[in-house]
């Protein structure tokens, strides 16, 4: 069997042979054919298994998985940056914001004087914060806010609390110590003086939220409400003694002390000067003074000086002249000693020298006390007055008005029928007269204004 075996020596080298022919005659497919072919092959499949798209969280998710290394250190000095801007200034604003925005109002407390040099204080307030917080404890220094420099005159210290939204605080008695006499003088002074005085407090604290911490600052003027000139002061009871007692107090007196304010003031035994306008015609001492808020019953004990009131009495009734058109007499009180076993308590004692407190006394009542303690005890006047006035005279007076119900006793009349009426209507007025003693205390009342006016004139 023969092999066929084509020519191809007429061919250029570089020429493309014509392709063979196929086992049926046919000629094989061009190269245009066989690149078409494939192409539509290529098409078939990539309409069978096409390529699948990614979501938005898958593709972060990849981009994550391939660039972890750099996003792990960006977060690390993100924080690096944040969390100490967090922690150093935002959360401190925050708490330094929720401090000063408290109102601190004082609901209530007392200051007692103890020494010349220490008080005893007690302080309720009121905290308010929208989350739970621990304090540290607190000095707390009080100062004038009107005074140029920063001077706190005392400083108490509030204890460890737990604060969670509308919280009380109670600070009890602790004794402080005065760092500042000329301020705290200045501060009473406006208690005694004003209805409401303003009271600034300073102090540092530390706030913990939970694990955080951060420091907070107090500087606060409160409103407490004060003395307003102890307004309604009064003298509710008046006693002349005859003869004086044991310690030679001739006046006893119970006093209104009103305190319109929230705070209890102790301010030990207080000596007050007894004032007709300016004249001193007395004085009295009020021992342990407690001023609760409120109305305040005080009991006093001191001496009426009679000889000044007869020496004076031109200058005191002229100075009484508008209070008696109104049926009163005008007493004022000034302070003039604060102690407390036997030590001057100058940040009361130097206000009080300066204020006079004055209230009106019905004439009846006062002389109603002046007369019942003329003649409870057994003393002339004249020994009273010296060489004023013409104590005789004085003297005479009185006895006449006291022999004026029974003039007709000593008649003399010898007839029996006249005698024995007589002697029915003497022990009548004797009876009369011991069940109306009142009717007697008026009538010495007359006469004793009286004999003040007349005496008055006299010396015009």
């Amino acid at each position: 069997m023969s092999t066929f075996v084509a020519d191809r020596s007429h061919y250029e080298p570089d020429s493309m042979p014509p392709p063979p022919a196929t086992a049926a005659g046919r000629d094989s497919p061009t190269v245009s054919e066989r690149i078409e072919s494939a192409s539509s092959g290529d098409h078939v499949v990539e309409k069978t298994a096409p390529v699948e798209k990614l979501s938005k969280r898958q593709k972060v998710k990849r981009h994550c998985a391939r660039f972890w290394l750099w996003w792990l250190i960006g977060t690390i000095i993100f924080l690096a940056i944040l969390l100490p801007i967090i922690f150093k200034v935002i959360l401190p604003a925050i708490v330094q914001d929720i401090v000063g925005k408290q109102e601190m109002p004082v609901l209530g407390g007392s200051l007692i004087a103890l020494s010349p040099t220490q008080m005893k204080m007690t302080l309720k307030t009121s905290l308010d914060t929208p989350l739970a917080a621990d304090l540290d404890p607190v000095d707390l220094y009080l100062y004038n806010k009107n005074t140029t420099q920063y001077t706190p005159f005392t400083n108490l210290t509030i204890p460890p609390q737990h604060i969670n939204h509308y919280t009380e605080v109670d600070v009890t008695e602790q004794t402080v110590t005065i760092s500042n006499l000329d301020e705290l003088i200045k501060f009473f002074n406006n208690v005694f003086d004003e209805e409401e005085v303003e009271l600034s407090v300073r102090g540092d604290t530390t706030v913990h939220l939970g694990a955080l911490n951060a420091p907070a600052h107090i500087d606060k003027t409160v409103t407490v409400k004060a003395l307003n000139k102890l307004k309604g002061f009064a003298v509710t009871d008046l006693k002349l003694l005859a003869p004086p007692d044991e310690e030679g107090n001739n006046l006893h007196t119970i006093v209104n002390l009103p305190n319109s304010g929230v705070l209890t003031l102790g301010l030990g035994d207080l000596g007050l000067n007894l004032l007709s306008g300016t004249i001193p015609i007395g004085h009295v001492t009020c021992k342990n003074v407690l001023l609760a808020p409120g109305d305040n019953a005080v009991e006093c004990n001191g001496s009426l000086y009679y000889k000044v009131l007869f020496d004076s009495l031109p200058a005191i009734m002229a100075s009484q002249a508008s209070a008696l058109m109104s049926g009163n007499i005008e007493l004022g009180a000034q302070g003039n000693s604060t102690t407390i076993n036997g030590e001057h308590i100058p940040y009361v004692e130097e206000v009080l020298k300066t204020k006079v407190l004055r209230t009106n006394v019905p004439i009846g009542q006062l002389l109603a006390d002046v007369i019942t303690g003329f003649t409870g005890g057994d003393f002339n006047i004249g020994d009273l007055v010296g060489d004023s006035f013409n104590a005789t005279l004085i003297q005479t007076m009185v006895n006449h008005w006291d022999e004026y119900d029974d003039q007709g006793s000593t008649s003399g009349n010898t007839n029996t029928t006249e005698n024995a009426m007589a002697s029915r209507k003497r022990e009548a007025a004797r009876k009369k007269k011991v069940a109306t003693r009142d009717g007697d205390i008026v009538k010495r009342n007359m006469m004793w204004s009286m004999l003040k006016m007349g005496l008055a004139l006299s010396k015009r």
